[in-house]
């Protein structure tokens, strides 16, 4: 897959790279066969963009634009992509995580505090450094476990 978003005007684009955090819970879920993507989604229209990653982290590159994102590590050993397992769900990071290999907060749940809920402006002045935590849904009840889930709503 291509690691570029395109689109008819010509527009400037910038990187955006960053490293997956992968906590113990996470970890002890790795098999081997996962799909690591990064979802992109642009605010502006709503579009829904993917981008393959891989357990050290991804690189993509943007049109300027404000974009959510989230990484979804999904258990490939379907046959049909959308009821596929979500085995965790990556939120970006509000620390650089590049180097760290743990992470340590008093609780599990303390982890929130270390994310970002809003949006990112891509702009001029790139690169961009963004890292995500990726969290076990098992954990969390409230995040789908399947890619139908997901989308679906």
């Amino acid at each position: 897959m291509d690691r570029h978003f395109t689109n008819r005007h010509h527009q400037p684009d910038e990187l955006i790279v960053g490293n997956l955090y992968f906590p113990y819970t996470v970890n002890d879920l790795l098999v081997g066969d996962e799909l690591i993507l990064v979802v992109v989604i642009e605010e502006r229209y709503q579009q829904m963009l993917f981008f393959p990653a891989d357990h050290a982290g991804y690189e993509i590159y943007l049109p300027h634009g404000v974009y959510s994102f989230l990484v979804l590590l999904v258990d490939i050993g379907l046959d049909d992509l959308l009821e596929a397992d979500i085995l965790a769900i990556g939120l970006p990071s509000a620390l650089d995580l590049s180097g760290i290999d743990d992470i340590n907060v008093e609780s599990y749940d303390d982890i929130w505090g270390l994310l970002i809920d809003e949006p990112l402006q891509v702009g001029y002045g790139g690169p961009f450094y963004l890292d995500f935590v990726l969290l076990d849904t098992l954990e969390h009840p409230e995040f789908p476990s399947t890619l139908w889930e997901l989308f679906s709503d």
